[in-house]
């Protein structure tokens, strides 16, 4: 990693107290943060945005509501009754921190971008956090017919 990246490394691990991680997972908080804090219009955890162990090809995935990071059913639903158009991001966050890139994680990543998007019966099992994310995408997508933009979708 070179000493620019490392040095945002290190003062993002100071501020958020998690010495305790190995640096690729630390890396991965650092990252989740960076994109999504653009697109984001209130403060949020990382952690909110990690997918959780054993999760192939993605090491982030968020769901932005009018700009406002969606972590339960129960919250995109009161963004849905409180809102007549809202705004859909569906992001998916890949992090290396090897200077080289490999076509065969690259593939690995939109698997797992097209595992998110697959019916129960054809998408492989997966843990509670992601069967959440998966269910909010699904109201979401229940809702868009009432909506004058569709989703949209970020890969980085």
């Amino acid at each position: 990693m070179n000493q620019i990246i490392q040095s945002y490394l290190d003062a993002h691990i100071k501020e958020y107290e998690i010495e305790s991680y190995d640096q690729s997972t630390a890396f991965e908080h650092f990252i989740n943060k960076c994109i999504i804090n653009r697109l984001s219009t209130e403060r949020f955890d990382p952690i909110d945005v990690m997918t959780d162990d054993g999760e192939i090809g993605l090491d982030g995935v968020a769901i932005l509501l009018n700009g406002q990071l969606v972590t339960d059913l129960a919250s995109c639903h009161v963004i849905y009754e409180n809102n007549r158009s809202v705004d859909v991001k569906i992001v998916f966050i890949q992090t290396k921190t090897s200077a080289s890139f490999d076509g065969g994680e690259i593939s690995t990543f939109l698997k797992g971008v097209k595992h998110f998007f697959e019916t129960n019966d054809v998408r492989p099992k997966t843990n509670p956090k992601m069967e959440n994310l998966i269910s909010i995408k699904d109201y979401i997508y229940a809702q868009s017919i009432n909506q004058p933009q569709k989703p949209s979708l970020e890969m980085y």
